[in-house]
């Protein structure tokens, strides 16, 4: 198995703190505390604690990244460098092109977003 890349180290790390803070509340169900959000949709403390675990941890191992949330909801980020080439344009949240977060958005997307006020230039 192939070593995985140090944001990924990150994220498996949080993954897993998340996981035993859950294990932990889960294990104690009878005193669990859940509140409702919308419409048949509940949340509990123990989501509200393992979001919060993963939210560190990321936002401490790469400051100025972005995060789309559950219940946090959008965390912005800095985009550090863009680019297009051939018809998809980059962002990246990091230095480095190679081991840092990127993101392809397709020029189909892209067109979409512009229509919907939102631009990447």
């Amino acid at each position: 198995m192939s070593k995985p890349s140090p944001v990924g180290t990150v994220m498996i790390a949080a993954a897993r703190a998340a996981g035993r803070s859950l294990a932990r509340d889960f294990g104690e169900v009878e005193n669990l505390q859940v509140s409702k959000k919308g419409p048949a949709d509940f949340v509990s403390n123990a989501d509200h604690r393992a979001e919060e675990i993963i939210y560190s941890a990321l936002a401490k191992a790469r400051p100025g990244y972005g995060f789309v949330m559950e219940e946090r909801g959008i965390v912005e980020g800095t985009v550090r460098a863009a680019a297009s080439v051939r018809n998809t344009y980059y962002l990246n949240f990091g230095t480095d092109w190679k081991t840092d977060f990127t993101i392809g958005i397709p020029s189909d997307i892209r067109r979409t977003m512009s229509a919907r006020g939102i631009d990447l230039a």
